[in-house]
């Protein structure tokens, strides 16, 4: 919430041509997403090292991974960072799966059921590469929209391979 909140003030704050509140933007913008790539990673690590429940730990996980998902994917376009690109790709996945987790323990569905997240997340990586593919002339978006279609064709095969581990629960 700390980091979506601060690129909210940075874009507000972008929209003046004050000098001051300019340099407030790219602090809060700077700010947010180092705020949020450590406090994803101090709360992953927390998570699988300290506990083994799914409580309010893991839930705040998740919605970290998932909105440090979107802050990144912003973040790569508006800086126009490869690096950013492939954090939002991966993290998006990371954020499915663990929301998945948390929803399977409690209705007790097998764990291979986790294929049908990525299954869904496929068409999403493949119709971001696309649209972004066809900015032909802007080379970094376009490496954008060869590493979304590129982490849908892997999301395509792990949910396939995933998904023939085993179903059988009763479900």
């Amino acid at each position: 919430g700390l980091a979506l909140c601060l690129i909210i003030l940075a874009t507000i704050f972008n929209r003046y041509k004050s000098r001051e509140l300019y340099l407030f933007a790219d602090a809060f913008r700077y700010l947010s997403l180092l705020a949020v790539g450590i406090i994803m990673l101090l709360t992953f690590g927390w998570r699988y090292i300290d506990r083994d429940t799914y409580d309010t730990l893991h839930y705040a996980l998740t919605v970290n991974w998932w909105v440090g998902g979107f802050i990144f994917g912003w973040a790569a376009v508006y800086y126009r960072s490869r690096s950013l690109g492939l954090l939002a790709a991966i993290a998006l996945p990371v954020a499915t799966y663990l929301a998945q987790a948390a929803l399977f323990h409690q209705a007790g569905v097998n764990p291979a059921w986790h294929a049908f997240g990525f299954a869904l997340l496929v068409p999403v990586y493949f119709i971001t590469g696309y649209k972004l593919l066809a900015y032909k002339d802007d080379p970094v978006i376009h490496g954008h929209g060869r590493t979304a279609t590129g982490w849908g064709v892997a999301l395509l095969v792990v949910a396939a391979l995933w998904s023939l581990t085993d179903l059988t629960n009763g479900a």
